[in-house]
């Protein structure tokens, strides 16, 4: 069998894609400079310069610079991988069990409050169920990252409202892959469940996940213990590491999980070892390169004629959704656990913000076609108005803390 590669479009896609990932770090770079989430600038910069924007209108040898063909759609999916196992490296297996019942409670209800509005409020609109089941997937899971640079720039890590709000944020993240999961394979086999079955195959999911991440944690860091670990030469870490990152990702998928449910389960066990500080160090030059790709891509894939036909309905009643059931589903226990209603806000405020795993669920919806262009724009349209309002919200409560 003779494999035809076209070298003009090989070179086109990575100049196009390396067009865009040095444009996305100008605009995270400027986003940052104000106090924006650098997400949102790589987002922006990939709508821009995208097909549908400048990057469509730039030839090279008669096409555009910029395309959404295999090859860059292969880059993104490597890019969400890569993202999803740097977050992982910032928790161990520790601080999952150590989340304590409260900040489980505020993690659960975080996941099941904005699904179950979403849900209910988009079958009331007469949306296709695959289509809501996406997007209220997309308004589960709050933005670890996001939240955690708010709270250090706040100076506010050591408060317990800030304890709650991390480590809810991490059961927040292992239910929202839990739910990705189960909802790809639902939308996949175009099955119809019912409640009772669908409960049971979250736990069974959890309980897969949560499994693997244990011997995970505890296998993968006594293996590295070895003296292959401990080789000076020049690349071994990257290259476990690497093999970690995307076999794990290979095992949840072959598992019938997300491959991004198990980069991060690679993420945390790797935490846990030796290498961690090389791995970050390595993973951080990475993510320059294809995290910034991957959300550059996400925006890349945003008609901007969409706008002129946005569902500006849709949008409204999205984003009320998505800032009023984390308010409820985590400020409320948060005020119950406290008894001090500002402190329990402070951790629904904290919760608001919606990030990489949201866009790429949206993402994932849109590349596989469940999800339209015009529900796509409004989904990513409200992820990044959180973003931006939840450090506001954030802020504002936290302020009489800081000055004090």
């Amino acid at each position: 069998m003779t494999v035809v590669v076209n070298e003009i479009e090989v070179i086109r896609t990575v100049i196009g894609v390396s067009l865009l990932i040095f444009v996305a770090k100008l605009f995270s770079g400027i986003f940052g400079r104000y106090k924006i989430p650098a997400v949102i600038g790589e987002v922006l910069a990939g709508m821009f310069f995208g097909p549908y924007a400048i990057g469509g209108l730039m030839p090279f040898f008669g096409e555009p610079v910029v395309q959404l063909n295999e090859m860059t759609l292969s880059f993104a999916f490597i890019g969400g991988i890569v993202v999803l196992f740097s977050a992982g490296l910032e928790f161990t297996f520790g601080d999952v069990i150590h989340a304590g019942p409260p900040a489980f409670l505020v993690g659960v209800l975080g996941v099941l409050t904005p699904f179950a509005m979403g849900f209910f409020f988009l079958s009331l609109m007469g949306y296709p169920w695959t289509v809501t089941l996406i997007i209220s997937t997309a308004l589960t899971a709050t933005s670890i990252a996001i939240t955690v640079n708010v709270l250090e720039e706040l100076q506010v890590m050591h408060s317990s409202e800030a304890k709650i709000m991390v480590n809810a944020a991490i059961i927040d993240d292992i239910l929202g892959m839990a739910v990705l999961s189960l909802a790809t394979s639902i939308i996949i086999r175009g099955e119809v469940l019912p409640f009772s079955l669908i409960l049971v195959k979250v736990l069974t999911i959890l309980l897969i996940w949560f499994t693997l991440l244990a011997l995970s944690s505890f296998l993968i860091p006594r293996v590295l213990r070895m003296r292959i670990a401990s080789f000076n030469y020049e690349g071994t870490v990257e290259a476990i590491a690497t093999i970690l990152c995307f076999g794990l990702a290979f095992l949840t998928a072959f598992m019938g999980l997300s491959p991004i449910a198990g980069a991060f389960v690679a993420g945390v066990a790797v935490a846990g070892s030796r290498i961690l500080i090389k791995t970050k160090e390595y993973i951080r030059h990475l993510n320059l390169i294809f995290g910034t790709m991957f959300f550059a891509l996400i925006g890349a894939q945003i008609d901007f004629s969409a706008f002129y036909r946005l569902d500006y309905l849709l949008f409204v009643v999205l984003f009320a959704i998505a800032v009023a059931s984390k308010i409820i589903g985590c400020g409320i226990p948060g005020v119950l656990y406290f008894k001090n209603v500002k402190k329990g806000l402070r951790v629904g405020y904290g919760m608001v913000c919606r990030g990489e795993v949201a866009l790429l669920v949206a993402g994932l919806g849109l590349t596989s076609g469940i999800i339209e262009q015009n529900a796509y724009v409004a989904l990513v349209a409200v992820i990044l108005a959180t973003a931006l309002i939840s450090p506001y919200l954030t802020r504002r409560g936290f302020e009489k803390a800081t000055s004090v």
